[in-house]
């Protein structure tokens, strides 16, 4: 991306911003007060007190372990809650530190596409930029999942904030082959999984870049010691984590979890994973379309979930046009089948999982893997049609916008 492209960038990041700003205010009472389930408050208490447990007078979908309550998601996020958290402690807003957040994973996503392009030289047009950009920002679950807070939403928005950087500091090294960046990435990415667990499945994309794209076997060793040692360190930490709570260094909390009534059989029966799920969630994951109607709300979904092809369409364009580009470029085509690898193992466990994100606008589970699948757009939009992929863009904007909104009221 050439510098002289640089201010209109930065003109629609402000539109971006505004749109986030707009729809927060919008969307709640008060943005100075948190969200009945800002459980990462409570977990920084505990930390803070010397506790693992939380004390906190909200429990829906906290583990309940030995008459005490735990959180299940990854810790990590603390990280970069706590600046909020010194403002005004437990009652910290989390509507306002997950926005900003998601503000942020719209920037970092734009110096990533960067860093891909000039990796990758891709000669990529302006328009398509912005497609992919603003797509990213308002037509992703990135857009819904930052309005409002609440711990799942700013569960996996930190975590793809960590990941971003991951990604950019990497495709920042692989540019210009400093250590440091890559020793950074390392450490971002042990964030991420510490924070999500499914993101620890991008581990071959990592690697995997280092062994097809350096020539440098000095480099590709450190890139691989530096992945190794972090890895070690952090998992480790998390490790210990759990056995302090559990009693087991590999329950996480989420078996004895106490959220909705519908899923308790499944806990009892210890089916949190099971392939009899797979049916259920590929009918919500990739058929159940979201659809806009005549009546009101103009918009009909399904709050369990709606497949991610009516919801982020560019997806569609993606597996469409994915050999004009994949099978021509030689260096683009390495990236896409390491990339299609981490795709089908997170997948292959989201499958599995007794729920599908529920109650959701598109399908927020499948944010873990819209990183990879819009850079991967980068490689394949230059060979569509503009008469075809304007109106999917509109159309992408018009059922995210109108989602958001629906979703919330």
């Amino acid at each position: 991306m050439k510098p002289k492209n640089n201010p209109l960038f930065a003109a629609i990041f402000l539109i971006i911003v505004f749109c986030y700003v707009l729809f927060v205010f919008l969307l709640n009472k008060d943005v100075l007060t948190p969200t009945g389930y800002n459980h990462y408050n409570y977990l920084l208490s505990a930390f803070i007190h010397g506790r693992l447990d939380v004390v906190s007078p909200y429990s829906y979908d906290l583990s309940f372990y030995q008459e005490r309550w735990f959180l299940y998601w990854g810790p990590a996020a603390t990280l970069f809650i706590a600046p909020f958290y010194f403002f005004n402690k437990v009652q910290s807003s989390d509507i306002i530190y997950t926005a900003v957040a998601g503000l942020l994973n719209a920037g970092i996503f734009y110096l990533l596409m960067k860093e891909f392009s000039r990796f990758f030289r891709l000669k990529t047009k302006v328009l398509d930029k912005i497609i992919v950009f603003v797509s990213y920002a308002l037509a992703s679950p990135n857009f819904y999942l930052s309005l409002a807070g609440r711990i799942w939403h700013t569960n996996q928005i930190v975590a793809v904030f960590y990941l971003l950087i991951s990604l950019w500091l990497f495709f920042r090294f692989l540019n210009v082959k400093k250590t440091v960046y890559g020793i950074l990435a390392a450490v971002f990415f042990n964030l991420a999984w510490m924070t999500r667990f499914t993101l620890a499945f991008y581990i071959p994309v990592f690697i995997g870049m280092a062994v097809l794209y350096l020539k440098d076997r000095n480099l590709i060793r450190k890139v691989i010691l530096s992945f190794a040692v972090t890895g070690v360190f952090f998992a480790a930490l998390f490790l210990t984590y759990n056995y302090l709570r559990f009693g087991s260094v590999f329950e996480t909390g989420y078996r004895y979890q106490k959220g909705a009534s519908r899923f308790d059989p499944y806990f009892k029966k210890n089916e949190m994973f099971s392939a009899k799920n797979i049916p259920y969630n590929f009918e919500y994951y990739f058929v159940r379309p979201a659809y806009f109607s005549v009546t009101r709300p103009h918009l009909v979904v399904d709050r369990e979930g709606n497949s991610v092809f009516s919801i982020y369409p560019l997806t569609v364009l993606l597996i469409v046009f994915w050999k004009n580009i994949f099978y021509k470029d030689r260096r683009l085509r390495g990236f896409f089948w390491l990339s299609s690898l981490s795709v089908l193992l997170i997948l292959a466990v989201l499958m599995m999982n007794v729920g599908t994100g529920w109650i959701q606008l598109g399908n927020r589970y499948f944010f873990d893997v819209i990183p990879l699948v819009f850079l991967l757009a980068m490689g394949a939009i230059g060979n569509i049609s503009p008469l075809l992929k304007l109106p999917v863009f509109i159309y992408s904007l018009a059922i995210n916008l109108c989602g958001a909104w629906v979703f919330y009221h």
